[in-house]
């Protein structure tokens, strides 16, 4: 019987492992997309760390645009947020479903001799804030990513929150890599 060198069998293994793991992909969804379900403790929590994302966003008159990603059996799904967290986060700002989304000026495809549409005197393009992945270290630490952007523009975040009393929570996050709004 032939010995099989410890190189040969670490490369099957490492090809064997790869060849398990399906790459993410995005999964059309039709129509309105499912609302996202957290506990409250888990609601508080994330809404800590989507507020200090916000506050990082000029203008204060600026829409945001709010949706999370998931991977469920290697597929990207989206969702909306549910009411109780527009709630929570629309101190002072107009936070929304994807649905309800303003439309977006100065970014698009067109024909060449065609003129993009015009955005109205004063209008602000809405930004896209993405929570994509979350991370809860027991019920008094949760983290997670989140991508802020607006018109082709984006900031990474890398966010955590810890509780420090009933129902409150201290949000720190760190801009990782990204355009800085204007």
């Amino acid at each position: 019987m032939t010995a099989i060198k410890p190189s040969v069998l670490t490369l099957f293994l490492l090809l064997s492992a790869a060849a398990c793991v399906r790459s993410t992909k995005n999964r059309f969804q039709k129509g309105e997309l499912p609302v996202y379900s957290i506990s409250a403790g888990r609601r508080e929590a994330l809404s800590s760390m989507i507020a200090a994302v916000i506050d990082d966003i000029p203008p204060p008159r600026a829409t945001i645009c709010l949706a999370f990603d998931t991977v469920e059996y290697g597929w990207k799904y989206q969702y909306r947020p549910d009411s109780v967290l527009l709630r929570l986060l629309g101190d002072g700002r107009k936070v929304v479903v994807p649905k309800e989304c303003p439309p977006t000026y100065g970014v698009g495809v067109w024909e060449v001799g065609q003129t993009p549409p015009q955005p109205p005197p004063g209008y602000i393009n809405p930004y896209f804030v993405q929570v994509t992945r979350q991370q809860y270290a027991g019920p008094e630490t949760a983290g997670a990513a989140i991508v802020a952007g607006q018109a082709g523009y984006n900031r990474h975040y890398i966010c955590s929150t810890r509780r420090y009393r009933p129902h409150s929570w201290r949000a720190t996050c760190r801009m990782t890599h990204g355009e800085h709004f204007s």
